[in-house]
């Protein structure tokens, strides 16, 4: 479990993390891959958890330099930001989007996108725009592909809502009367925003076979079953995040962290990033 990120932290702490038995905080720091000075606080959110395999795009808003963030896993593919407010936040900083003006996109790459994949992001929503608010959102020429979560006042209700839209259809869990396919289990009214809070939450959608999960941290609240193929147009195109590729639609929030698999995480792997991208949140 990861270090707490304020606060006291004890040399006990940081041996339970990592496994150790010495109490030299050069030794644990060593162990951590850590250079000198050595420092207690640069333990502050700390955790000794490793990234499942398959990962094959990470942003950190701590990397925002200049208009972009660079993919921390090493492949190369770059997020360019525009219309949004780095947060430093005490060291644990954040990327605040904006109604209207933000852009978030990542270079196109076919390695992104597999039969199956896994897409986290620690964030907070801190609002609504009005209308459709997306997680990824990727269009060229015609609709491709939309993980999207606002729904404005559509029957009776305005409320963050799991929702996966593909060039071939259209999945979504609310009940019927909204012109496109209906399909899973709508949010009880209680947790339908359960995503506006803080600290950060980590929201996930998994694709494995023919079945489509949402996950709040480790707690499923989503699954579709209902699709036999899942097209997501042209593998090399734009992806646009919390916005659509281009701009407009813009999810307004505060996030650390985006990361994306190119298989199906396990259920205890989903706890694994969760541990990994909210300890600083």
């Amino acid at each position: 479990m990861a270090l707490q990120s304020s606060g006291a932290i004890s040399v006990g702490q940081i041996r339970t993390e990592l496994g150790s038995a010495s109490g030299s905080i050069r030794t644990l720091s060593a162990a951590a891959g850590k250079s000198t000075p050595d420092a207690m606080s640069e333990f502050y959110g700390y955790s000794n958890a490793s990234w499942p395999s398959g990962m094959t795009a990470r942003y950190d808003a701590a990397n925002y330099s200049g208009g972009t963030i660079a993919d921390s896993t090493g492949n190369g593919y770059t997020m360019s930001l525009s219309g949004v407010t780095y947060v430093a936040n005490s060291g644990n900083p954040y990327i605040q989007t904006a109604i209207g003006s933000s852009n978030q996109s990542i270079s196109p790459n076919s390695s992104l996108y597999g039969s199956d994949f896994t897409w986290c992001t620690a964030l907070c929503i801190t609002g609504s725009n009005g209308d459709w608010g997306s997680f990824w959102w990727s269009e060229a020429g015609t609709k491709n592909f939309l993980s999207a979560h606002y729904a404005p006042n559509w029957n009776q209700t305005s409320a963050w809502f799991p929702r996966f839209d593909t060039s071939a259809a259209s999945y979504v869990p609310w009940n019927g009367g909204m012109g496109t396919t209906n399909n899973g289990t709508s949010p009880v009214s209680a947790s339908a925003n359960y995503i506006a809070t803080s600290p950060m939450h980590l929201l996930t959608i998994r694709k494995s076979g023919n079945t489509l999960t949402w996950w709040d941290n480790t707690t499923l609240i989503w699954t579709f079953t209902g699709f036999s193929t899942l097209s997501i147009g042209s593998p090399t195109q734009e992806l646009g995040f919390l916005n659509k590729n281009g701009g407009g639609y813009v999810t307004p929030a505060k996030w650390r962290f985006m990361g994306m698999f190119n298989r199906a995480l396990s259920d205890a792997e989903i706890g694994t990033v969760q541990t990994l991208m909210t300890s600083y949140s």
